[in-house]
C-alpha cells in the first residue's frame, strides 16, 4: 500500500483519464468538483501528496473543466517527480485558464525538468507578461534562457 510518504522516486501510476471538455461532455457537478479542488489543496500545503492526488481526481471526474483541479493535479505529479503527467495536466490547466500566471509558470517548470528549454521558455515568458512582478518567474526564465546558451 502506498502512502503519503512515498518517495519521490517511485515508479510513476498511471494517469486518469484525459480531461478535456472535447473528450468529456454532459453534466458536470461544480460544486462538488470545487470541494474535491479545495481538499486537494489543503491537502497539498500539507504535503499529503497521495491524498491531494484522489481528491483533485475526483474533482476533474465530476467536472474535467476545472482548471485549478488540474493544476493541482500537475503540482502533485511534479512534488511526485513525474514530469510527463505534470506536463500532461499543467497543459490542460494553461489551455483552461490561459491568463493563470500559476498555470503557466507550472507548465514552464515541467518543460524544463522534461530539458524542453524552448517551451519552458515560451510559459515562463507569457507568465511573465501576465505577473509581471513575480521574481520567481523571472527567475525561473532567466534560468531557462542560460540552459540555451
Amino acid at each position: 500500500a502506498t502512502t503519503d510518504e512515498t518517495p519521490k522516486h517511485r515508479i510513476a501510476a498511471p494517469r486518469p483519464a484525459p480531461a478535456t471538455a472535447e473528450l468529456k461532455q454532459g453534466d458536470h457537478d461544480t460544486a462538488t468538483s470545487k470541494r474535491e479542488a479545495l481538499e486537494g489543496y489543503t491537502h497539498l500545503r500539507s504535503a499529503r501528496l497521495e491524498s491531494a492526488e484522489k481528491a483533485f481526481t475526483r474533482a476533474i471526474a465530476e467536472d474535467p473543466n476545472n482548471a485549478g483541479a488540474l493544476q493541482g493535479l500537475a503540482e502533485v505529479c511534479f512534488e511526485r517527480a513525474r514530469y510527463e503527467d505534470a506536463l500532461h495536466y499543467a497543459r490542460f490547466a494553461a489551455k483552461l485558464a490561459p491568463k493563470s500566471a500559476d498555470a503557466l509558470r507550472l507548465l514552464g517548470d515541467a518543460n524544463f525538468k522534461l530539458l524542453r528549454y524552448r517551451d519552458a521558455i515560451e510559459a515562463y515568458r507569457v507568465a511573465k507578461r501576465l505577473a509581471p512582478n513575480d521574481t520567481l518567474v523571472a527567475q525561473r526564465l532567466a534560468q531557462a534562457e542560460r540552459m540555451l546558451k
